[in-house]
């Protein structure tokens, strides 16, 4: 049923759409400062497939790509999908960007088929056409997010460099964090539709994938083509900036150099501790002087129930210099209670005397409940009466 209202909802904004025209509401380039190439990539029993491939004239070198998914057949509505204002339009705004902007049709019943086609024939023709077919950034929304999404999120397609997704859900293959994803809610949209994009971003979130969610409260289902006002201009004008950013080569690196410590972050705020544990280790393993690896390391540990290895590395964060004096003591703390050792808990807790946050907690903790006569969780505990 789902489904069904996500066609429906696709073929309304190629025709009615709040009673206006479609018009791409967004600045584009001239004719002039632009060339389009229509190629045929594929046949099929319905016909020939054919695509727009959209480049700015300037540019002679290997543009990458701003591929716009048809995840409905050749036609959106009463239009020939590459043909359609929205889709026409992004090709070339594309171009603005230092990217190719390629507008595929697709073969109805068979849009992934029809993906994988247009792919190897810019593989196979990309010297001709003057595109990356490893750089792709793919743009899908609505109804063809269904196809987009799984995309996007295909491990194996490591020629996939970036996914925009407008007002549309999809189902997840795996959260990339090599894959920056900008995902861009329509306030006014459907219900259903806005609680399953809801629900993947959480999760996207939970496991600290490279997502950015942009929610245009006002704007409606199609905002891009009928919603012709500043702030859905300042959407658009957003993901072109996103897919320019994520194209350079210096993001790249910085990404991927960071992936790691991203993973196991990712681990751990899921908490999957074994897996967060194993991740952390890796990056000790290269780096043993690192102090946040050994902090998060020790709450991993902590989380398993292994407090005396989790002590070791809450000690070595600090010793390393770490700065986050106050929750690391008071996590080095707890783990000594679990263990019944009182002696380490009130040396970390005498870290925590001045720090008003952290000494607040620690007298609402009931772990600390049996330190409470002790002179020195007495000293840590009066320090901010005094000042301190």
């Amino acid at each position: 049923m789902r489904l069904v209202l996500q066609l429906l909802l696709a073929v309304m904004t190629s025709t009615i759409g709040l009673g206006q025209t479609a018009k791409f509401n967004y600045p584009l380039p001239a004719d002039n400062d632009m060339e389009k190439t229509t190629v045929t990539f594929a046949a099929t029993p319905a016909g020939d497939l054919q695509a727009d491939v959209y480049r700015p004239k300037q540019h002679k070198e290997k543009l990458p790509i701003f591929l716009l998914l048809n995840g409905v057949g050749k036609n959106l509505g009463p239009v020939l999908f590459r043909n359609h204002p929205q889709y026409a339009g992004w090709g070339r705004a594309a171009t603005t960007i230092g990217a190719a902007g390629v507008v595929m049709e697709a073969d109805e019943g068979h849009p992934l088929t029809s993906f994988d086609q247009l792919v190897s024939y810019l593989r196979q023709n990309s010297e001709r056409l003057g595109v990356d077919p490893d750089q792709i950034v793919m743009f899908s929304c609505s109804a063809n997010v269904r196809t987009g999404m799984p995309i996007i999120t295909d491990p194996k397609r490591d020629y996939i460099r970036g996914g925009v997704v407008y007002y549309g859900s999809g189902e997840v293959t795996t959260f990339r964090r090599d894959v920056p994803v900008l995902v861009v809610r329509a306030g006014l949209d459907v219900d259903f539709l806005n609680r399953d994009i809801d629900k993947t971003a959480t999760e996207a979130m939970k496991v600290n994938a490279p997502w950015t969610v942009i929610n245009l409260a006002g704007g409606h289902h199609g905002f891009d083509v009928f919603d012709e006002d500043s702030e859905s201009r300042a959407v658009i004008g957003q993901t072109l900036q996103f897919v320019r950013q994520i194209l350079q080569p210096e993001f790249r690196a910085a990404l991927l150099a960071r992936l790691p410590i991203a993973e196991a972050n990712g681990f751990d705020y899921s908490e999957n501790w074994p897996a967060a544990a194993a991740a952390y280790e890796r990056l000790l393993a290269a780096n043993p002087k690192d102090n946040f690896a050994h902090w998060r390391l020790a709450v991993a540990l902590a989380g398993q129930g292994k407090h005396q290895q989790a002590i070791e590395h809450f000690r070595l964060a600090l010793d390393l210099g770490n700065g986050n004096v106050g929750w690391i003591s008071m996590a080095a703390a707890k783990s000594s209670m679990a263990l019944g050792d009182r002696e380490t808990a009130l040396a970390f807790l005498l870290k925590l005397k001045g720090i008003t946050p952290m000494v607040t907690q620690m007298r609402k903790e009931p772990l600390f409940e049996s330190l409470h006569n002790d002179p020195r969780y007495i000293e840590v505990a009066n320090s901010l009466n005094a000042g301190n």
